[in-house]
């Protein structure tokens, strides 16, 4: 064989006996032609367990070989007399793979014919073993004759050309690697990844995945059972104690919860001065307040989202301050200088007149949910009907002076000579102002759960990381008073800081929203339902995780692969200290907006991202010692935190 076909994988076939040679002049037989002798394949392929290696010494390992996993740690190797078998070499598409017993690849399942049925060879073709019976193969169950492998052999064969792709790859990133410790002899680095892929050569194995969406098939009693597959439950997953979190009992925001915290806010709103303003224009009339409220709650969608936006433009504490508002106003392109109730100064008025009536009522004074100089979402809807009025029910008065305000509710905003009520001005202010707003400040946070959290994969990441996690969140949760054992905004902002992870590709803005929008809806956001309203539980931390994985600039399964690292924490670590321009590379190009479609699918971006931050708080306690990600407790992330500069 010459030198470069020792770098050629090569299918092992098991020798035929020398009567059944391939040889010169002689006719070919195949596997239909010549019964398999269970015994004969196993003795054979038991004797050889010890495969070429190619000239740079990485162990070639071929398709059968990988498919006999029983052949690699055999406790029974006789060899046969020299010269007896001799090895037979075939390329893997001019000579079809066979499957011996014991064989099980992977998704395959194969039954070994019945004794009667295997043909023994002449005593002189069996390896002398009598005198060993205890070494003797035992009798499997499992066998197959090629015949039965028929159909799969085109897959075999594309299984094996993959195998033979994969390795040559492997091998020539390998060979970089090497290279680069010849010109880095000090890299750490480069030394690390070279082992790590030189491991990787040799653990590679041929693989062929098959489904196994109807279960695997148990032999018992020579009758087939079929053991089903066990189907995820999303109560049974990491989210499941999240049912208990709200009184609604449902992993969802429901439309029976829309409408209870809709309803509360209103009726707060209107004890602090809104009914009186409805009534000031559109009489007091029965029916006019009921026309507002659900001209408001047809757009609770678009509404309380929008408030959760801007409540977030710097941090989150429930309310919306005065440059927060004016923000919004602008956004909507309400300001004009050229109105007598829309300039800029009438809009910081109603500002300042809204924030000042609710607190002048006693009931609501005492709870101390209405801050100075800021707006909670009841005083926000206050201002929104106060918007519609200023924009389309006040200067239809004025260029009526000698008419009245329309009594009762329906009138429309375009009709001629009338002044329109004040239920539609609000559908005429959602519908042809707040649609200037950006997209994303009305964002459905259930879709992102339907979509991306509550799904088996996510779920099995999550699971691997539990320990950790909980610890994580040990150290950040509150530990006394009423809120104990949930985590506000402070602590979950210290976190993403802590980590480094607030950059260009996820800036603080991006982190505000992630948690806002992992908040649960809550029927009663007013007195004791106001800390579930401002906090999350574990599981709403495991969705804001899920959230920021989904837009961070993180790497994909094949850059870690090709790079020789196992997983992201060390892959992007080694990328900053060595590549500034590659790790800036990823992060312009891999990274997403704000309600972006995500750059992999969200279940290996979590991961990911979970390896990055344990790698950091590994690298920052054991002080850059190796340590398994999996024994930090809570102890190690709390001396995290402490540790911060």
């Amino acid at each position: 064989m010459a030198a470069d076909d020792s770098l050629i994988p090569m299918v092992v076939s098991p020798a035929l006996p020398p009567r059944l040679g391939v040889g010169a002049g002689r006719k070919q037989l195949s596997w239909e032609d010549y019964p398999l002798d269970y015994e004969t394949a196993m003795h054979r392929n038991r004797a050889r367990t010890d495969l070429k290696l190619d000239a740079r010494g990485a162990s070639m390992f071929s398709p059968v070989q990988a498919m006999l996993p029983s052949v690699q740690t055999s406790t029974y190797s006789p060899v046969p007399e020299a010269g007896l078998f001799p090895p037979v070499l075939f390329p893997p598409v001019l000579f079809p793979p066979v499957l011996f017993p014991p064989v099980l690849a992977h998704g395959l399942q194969v039954r070994r014919p019945s004794l009667p049925q295997l043909r023994r060879p002449p005593s002189r073709l069996l390896p002398k073993v009598s005198s060993l019976p205890h070494l003797r193969p035992e009798q499997s169950r499992l066998g197959t004759r090629a015949q039965r492998a028929g159909q799969r052999r085109s897959k075999l064969e594309a299984a094996a050309a993959t195998y033979d792709i994969s390795l040559e790859r492997l091998k020539r990133t390998a060979l970089l690697n090497v290279e680069a410790c010849v010109r880095k002899p000090g890299s750490s680095v480069a030394s690390e990844a070279a082992e790590n892929l030189t491991i990787e050569v040799r653990r590679h194995r041929f693989f062929l995945p098959e489904k196994a969406a109807d279960g695997l098939e148990r032999i018992e009693g020579g009758k087939r059972k079929k053991v089903a597959r066990r189907e995820w439950k999303l109560d049974e997953s990491i989210w499941g104690p999240r049912r208990q979190w709200i009184s609604t009992g449902e992993f969802y925001d429901t439309p029976a919860a829309f409408e209870v915290r809709f309803d509360e806010v209103f009726g707060r709103a209107l004890r602090s001065g809104l009914k009186r303003y409805i009534e000031r224009l559109d009489g007091s009339e029965e029916g006019v307040v009921v026309a507002v409220r659900d001209a408001l709650f047809a757009q609770d969608r678009r509404l309380f989202p929008c408030f959760d936006f801007y409540a977030s433009r710097d941090g989150y504490d429930g309310v919306i301050g005065l440059n927060d508002f004016s923000q919004f106003v602008c956004d909507c392109n309400l300001p004009d200088p050229k109105s007598n109730h829309l300039r800029k100064a009438d809009i910081d008025r109603l500002f300042i007149a809204v924030d000042t009536a609710s607190k002048a009522t006693a009931d609501e004074e005492s709870d101390g949910f209405n801050r100075a100089k800021a707006l909670s979402s009841d005083e926000f809807v206050n201002a929104i009907v106060q918007l519609a009025a200023m924009k389309y029910v006040l200067p239809a008065r004025d260029k009526d002076k000698g008419g009245s305000p329309t009594k009762g509710a329906g009138s429309t905003a375009g009709a001629t000579g009338e002044v329109p009520s004040v239920a539609s001005a609000i559908e005429c202010l959602f519908d042809a102002d707040l649609s200037q707003l950006d997209a994303n400040a009305f964002l459905d946070a259930n879709t992102f759960r339907r979509t991306h959290c509550y799904h088996e994969g996510t779920d099995s990441v999550l699971r691997q990381h539990e320990p950790s996690l909980r610890a994580l969140f040990g150290a950040l949760q509150i530990q006394r008073g009423p809120a104990k054992g949930l985590l506000n905004f402070d602590g979950w902002f210290k976190l993403m800081r802590r980590l480094d992870l607030i950059q260009v590709d996820l800036t603080e803005r991006d982190v505000n929203l992630a948690f806002t929008w992992s908040r649960m809806v809550v029927p009663h956001p007013y007195g004791p339902g106001a800390l579930r309203n401002q906090n999350i539980s574990f599981e709403g931390f495991l969705e804001a995780l899920c959230r920021i994985a989904a837009i961070k600039a993180l790497p994909s399964d094949e850059q870690i692969a090709e790079a020789g690292h196992t997983d992201a924490g060390s892959y992007m670590a080694a990328l900053r200290a060595d590549s500034p321009s590659a790790h800036e590379a990823l992060v312009l190009t891999q990274g997403r907006l704000w309600g972006g479609q995500p750059f992999q699918p969200v279940m290996r971006a979590v991961n990911h991202l979970l390896h990055i931050i344990m790698h950091t708080v590994t690298q920052s306690v054991a002080k850059g010692g190796k340590r398994s990600v999996s024994s930090l407790t809570d102890k190690d992330f709390k001396l995290f935190f402490k540790s911060e500069a």
